[in-house]
């Protein structure tokens, strides 16, 4: 008997960047419910931008959001929170590579020092983002760092 389905969101229930989910799926995942199957949505996006697709049913579902780093749901939440010296050492020496910049991830707020990555993560994908001058000033517990390059993955290589 199947007790639980989880499914990514950005290409598998919507194409990439998209803000909208078929809405025929909320009669699909409540009836899911009925039956005492779990419906975890899992994505690397925040945990806001995932609950905004499942607005009339989000106390009736799971979220795994920020690659696994966070499990919420209606009566439960947790945040695998990174060590900062790790963080540190991972933005250290990502701005050794030529064209690329992070952001930082806490579960809740996105932190973003280039205009271009705040705008596209708040605009594209609807994050609780926030632009900072410095992000080794960021005091919030980091639970995912990411990298984005302006030059290609490739190059990074």
């Amino acid at each position: 008997m199947i007790r639980l389905i989880a499914t990514d969101i950005d290409g598998t229930l919507v194409e990439e960047a998209a803000m909208n989910l078929n809405p025929e799926y909320f009669d699909v995942i409540r009836e899911f419910r009925k039956r005492g199957v779990l419906f975890v949505a899992a994505s690397g996006r925040q945990r806001n931008s995932i609950e905004r697709f499942f607005e009339p049913i989000k106390d009736d579902i799971i979220f795994l959001s920020e690659n696994g780093a966070c499990i919420t749901s209606r009566e439960y939440k947790h945040v695998d929170v990174m060590d900062p010296f790790i963080v540190k050492s991972i933005m250290e020496d990502a701005m050794e590579i030529p064209g690329c910049t992070c952001a930082l991830n806490d579960g809740e707020t996105s932190y973003f020092d280039s205009e271009m990555l705040y705008r596209h993560m708040k605009d594209d994908y609807g994050y609780n983002a926030v632009m900072v001058d410095d992000l080794f000033k960021v005091e919030a517990g980091v639970c995912k760092v990411c990298l984005c390059s302006t030059t290609g993955m490739r190059k990074m290589r």
